[in-house]
């Protein structure tokens, strides 16, 4: 009977006793929660509670004969997804997530891969309609913590073969990408104060080993200079999300080739009846392949006319030779890096300060070790 379990009295009640909320029972994922209704407050006012409970270093995240993480993550997944109009409670909501993502990322792996799957989606229309600062940020964190576990999800389904939860969550990350390319390029082409600016980054000693730790937000040529404003870690974080999205679409891209390939050898073998149904795969996966890797369209970017585009690309190249070079996955090829190499020197010549400084410092990131 799905219904809310009551916990018995008694100081000896186990785990499997406390209040469970589940998605297919009655429970915040079944309230509509609309202007009307007279539990939107209450419901909010929990947010706030959840968050001053779970912001507290001991609080009892992981304990093991209770699961309090995941009660309060059906909470806040469930009012994130229900409720769409932004409030505070969302700033709460998202740091209660982040304290709970921050404590299972390497403890509970298969309950932070859960959440991270939900992210993409849940970000993605709140980010469209212009979130403030403290609700960007904490959502920033959210997407941090759940890239790595995105990716590695991802990695699984590629060796599964999971065509359909493959391409849901491609979906999703293909959606919010659109949706943060956009926000940020929405400036004209012009540095704005939303946007990361050339003053805002600093040129460390090439001698001394970079501290990852201290200074993590750092590339291997340049990092973000030391500031009390959020801005430029914020425009930084941004950049650095959309690198990391771009890198985990095109390694899924470069893995659908070699599987084609591998579908291609087995169907000379294949009987007439499988036939059919391979060659309805294969146009599937031909259809999305189509699609050019996002690296090299935001290449191409970089050389186009067009303002807005061009500022974004030349700012995004360092994040994604940095990805391309240090993370495991698809290497530079030497093709590759002429062309980079040559793109961005023209680049480099033209008369504006800003769009030449940023290919400056693409080129010192594909020369850098």
């Amino acid at each position: 009977m799905d219904e809310l379990k009551e916990k018995p009295k008694g100081r000896g009640a186990r785990a499997s006793s406390r209040p469970l909320l589940s998605r297919d029972s009655t429970s915040l994922s079944r309230v509509p929660i609309t202007a009307n209704s007279k539990l939107k407050t209450e419901i909010e006012e929990l947010m706030h509670c959840l968050h001053l409970l779970l912001q507290v270093s001991n609080a009892p995240i992981i304990q093991l004969d209770e699961a309090l993480e995941e009660v309060a993550t059906e909470a806040i997944l469930a009012f994130l997804q229900a409720h769409k109009t932004l409030t505070s409670a969302h700033v709460a909501a998202y740091s209660s997530l982040n304290c709970v993502l921050n404590t299972v990322s390497a403890n509970k792996i298969k309950l932070a891969g859960s959440i991270a799957k939900e992210i993409p989606r849940l970000i993605g229309r709140p980010w469209e309609s212009k979130p403030g600062p403290a609700l960007k940020e904490e959502m920033l964190i959210s997407l941090m913590y759940s890239l790595p576990h995105l990716s590695a999800y991802i990695k699984e389904l590629n060796d599964e073969h999971d065509e359909e939860k493959l391409e849901n969550i491609r979906e999703g990350l293909d959606n919010l990408l659109e949706t943060f390319m956009k926000e940020y390029a929405e400036s004209g082409g012009k540095i704005t104060a939303e946007q990361l600016q050339l003053d805002d980054i600093d040129f460390p000693d090439p001698s001394i080993p970079v501290d990852i730790i201290r200074s993590p937000l750092t590339l291997s040529s340049f990092s973000l200079r030391a500031d009390d404003s959020t801005r430029p870690e914020v425009a930084w974080m941004i950049l650095q999300i959309i690198a990391m999205m771009v890198s985990m679409l095109d390694t899924n891209i470069s893995n659908q080739r070699s599987v084609d390939a591998m579908d291609t050898e087995d169907s000379e073998v294949d009987d007439e009846l499988a036939e059919s149904e391979n060659r309805r795969k294969r146009r599937r996966k031909s259809k999305r392949l189509e699609i050019q890797s996002r690296f090299n369209q935001i290449l191409q970017q970089a050389g186009s006319y067009a303002p807005r585009l061009k500022t974004v690309a030349l700012q995004l190249i360092p994040f994604l030779l940095e990805e391309r070079i240090t993370r495991p996955g698809k290497p530079l090829s030497v093709s590759e890096w002429r062309r980079i190499m040559a793109d961005l020197s023209l680049i480099a010549s033209e008369d504006s300060t800003a769009n030449s400084s940023w290919a400056i410092l693409g080129i010192a990131r594909s020369v850098a070790p």
